[in-house]
């Protein structure tokens, strides 16, 4: 069996847990009289938001030691939109554990639903203890140098665990000569800080809690083991606290795969372009497992190559990972049919952002894990009807787990860490379809273990779905009266749709406000002047202005080309096209055609992957130019 020759899987491809509470903790700020908050400048990814406080809470390093010595979080509070903070304000836990909470959340602050959520209420952002911007913060570049290195050699599943264990464990020793205390880093300590920044620090008397993956079982100790002033919870993507995820992945990767599987199957656009795609996947690792492909993996940060093996584990991990990300869903099952034609130009444009991404904690990410969920043995591993070659490449991160926490010899939390919260705070429960870590069922045990608490399971979407406009909307509800379940007519609304080949559409007539033009046929409208199908969008634009350069600067920055790629003339306007490849994009090129008459500048944005975009500037932007007409 070929080894898995990208990342290792133990953080990356593993971003949910499931840990525990214990009795409720004294407050440090009430035992010391103080609000322990210093504000700073904003984080580069909040600075610009109008009105945003930032700074550092110095927390307790142990809560029950008020005393005693003290770690900084770094928080970001962003106002209410309208001026006027009423309700309680929401924080935002983000998961991993490891994950960097500021820079997640921040990526949508300006946008749904963050800034649906802001309307009348403030929200706070924080970097939970041992990341990113707080301090210490218990990053690991000897363990992210090694998946580095990995992506160009082949070593075996126990080479590749010892030398995850080694490089951990040197990450370990330097935390220690420090003189950090990694028993401090675990759920424990960190649901105590929630309470402590919300109350203690920043002075409100109550809040509202969102929590995704790692998040909600942050969310459940917060609710065992500090309540304080906490008012509802919102629980996205969730692992019960009396369940061990980790023995539970092949079997929860599997289950999804195939749900995913059986969507396409019963699609039938995506079943006559990507026939038998569960067979065809099965044959394709197996093929991969015996003779590996090879792609060019470039780091956006350093623009350094690399020659990456993909295997058949790889291919495995993946598709697991990808599961993950909804707004991949429509391109995934070309993705495997181009894998089983030798073609992975896909995988050179998206793995980067996964493979290269500098901004986990792999130190407070084992800490947390070794504390609390590595009670398990090889044999504890569920297994049964999983294909072996799926079950291999989903156990080594379990393996090296138990590893690196038998290395680590990190204090293990109490029994009562495993059991279910008692609790009767308002509860929303959030769940994927085709979430592959964190699975409905998942949902449903947590749900059931609450005393208020309801369960919505959001078809056709994966981990971590409050950005999506059904969930969004229904979490805005909920706030507004937490004594109720919101109206949850939206979920009969969303459905997986997978995309025509582009070669086959079709144009009718649109009207848009003032213009009259073509746009693809049975694409979905979800607003006016947007028209999408999978990763195909074509979007109209109309800005007060006569400089086109000069909005597209706004909005773009430097990734709008200093000259246009063509200018045409068409419908007796004349179109300057700019070809835009964002750096961001997940393998989208854009083409945007801009014109002015008026006092107006009219926009033409048409997305597609790289291997479309030149049909779609042929059967799609042309056309929808030359039938430009504006009133």
């Amino acid at each position: 069996m070929k080894p898995n020759s990208l990342k290792p899987l133990i953080i990356l491809l593993v971003a949910a847990l499931c840990f525990a509470p214990l009795t409720s903790l004294p407050s440090a700020a009430q035992a010391q009289g103080n609000t322990f908050f210093e504000q700073t400048e904003c984080f580069e990814e909040v600075k610009d938001i109008e009105g945003a406080v930032c700074g550092y809470v110095s927390v307790p390093e142990f809560h029950a030691k008020p005393e005693g010595k003290r770690i900084k979080l770094a928080v970001a509070k962003l106002p209410a939109l309208n001026g006027a903070a009423n309700n309680p304000p929401l924080i935002m836990a983000q998961g991993g554990p490891g994950g960097a909470g500021i820079k997640t959340f921040a990526q949508f602050a300006a946008a749904p639903p963050i800034s649906l959520l802001r309307q009348d209420r403030d929200v706070v952002l924080f970097d939970q203890r041992g990341t990113y911007y707080s301090q210490p913060r218990l990053d690991c570049p000897a363990y992210f140098d090694l998946s580095v290195s990995l992506l160009e050699r082949e070593v075996s599943p126990e080479e590749r665990t010892r030398l995850a264990v080694e490089a951990l464990s040197a990450c370990k020793a330097d935390y220690e000569a420090q003189g950090i205390d990694l028993s401090a880093f675990n759920s424990y300590e960190n649901a105590a800080d929630v309470p402590f920044i919300m109350l203690d620090a920043l002075g409100y008397s109550s809040y509202d809690f969102y929590g995704v993956s790692y998040g909600t079982l942050l969310g459940q100790h917060v609710m065992a083991v500090a309540p304080r002033g906490l008012r509802s919870a919102i629980l996205d993507a969730n692992v019960p606290r009396q369940a061990n995820f980790i023995t539970a992945v092949p079997q929860n990767a599997w289950s999804a795969m195939q749900r995913f599987f059986k969507a396409c199957a019963a699609d039938k656009v995506c079943d006559a372009a990507n026939p038998n795609l569960e067979a065809t996947f099965l044959k394709t690792v197996e093929a991969l497992n015996a003779q590996p492909a090879t792609v060019t993996l470039t780091d956006p940060e350093t623009d350094k190559s690399y020659k990456a093996l993909i295997t058949g584990d790889v291919l495995v991990s993946v598709l697991f990972q990808m599961l993950y990300a909804t707004s991949l869903y429509p391109q995934l099952p070309s993705f495997l049919t181009s894998a089983a034609n030798g073609d992975f130009a896909w995988a050179e444009s998206l793995l980067p952002q996964f493979v290269f991404d500098r901004t986990m904690s792999y130190g407070m990410y084992t800490a947390v894990v070794c504390a609390e969920e590595a009670d398990f043995t090889a044999a504890d591993f569920n297994v049964e009807g999983v294909p072996s070659t799926v079950a291999e490449a989903m156990l080594q991160s379990g393996k090296e787990i138990l590893a690196t926490c038998e290395a680590w010899k990190l204090p293990k939390l109490p029994a009562e860490a495993n059991t279910p919260v008692n609790s009767n705070t308002p509860t929303f429960v959030i769940s994927g379809e085709f979430d592959p870590i964190t699975p409905p069922n998942f949902g449903d045990i947590v749900a059931k273990s609450l005393r208020n608490a309801f369960h919505v399971v959001y078809p056709a979407t994966g981990h971590g779905i409050l950005g999506l406009p059904c969930p969004g909307e229904m979490v805005a509800a909920f706030l507004a009266d937490t004594s109720k379940q919101p109206d949850a007519s939206c979920v009969g609304e969303m459905v997986l749709r997978f995309p025509a080949p582009v070669a086959e559409i079709e144009l009718e007539p649109i009207t848009y406000e003032n213009i009259r033009t073509l746009a693809p046929k049975g694409w979905e409208n979800p607003q006016p002047g947007v028209y999408a199908s999978g990763p195909s969008v074509v979007l109209f634009d109309i800005r007060d202005g006569d400089d086109p350069v000069a909005i597209l600067r706004a909005q773009l920055g430097d990734q709008l080309p200093s000259e246009p790629v063509a200018t045409v003339e068409a419908s007796d306007l004349k179109w300057s096209i700019y070809q835009v490849e964002p750096p961001a994009a997940q393998g989208f090129q854009l083409l945007i055609a801009a014109t002015t008459k008026g006092g107006k500048v009219y926009i033409v944005l048409v997305q597609g992957t790289s291997e479309d975009i030149s049909t779609l500037a042929e059967r799609v932007l042309q056309l929808i130019l030359n039938n430009f007409t504006i009133n």
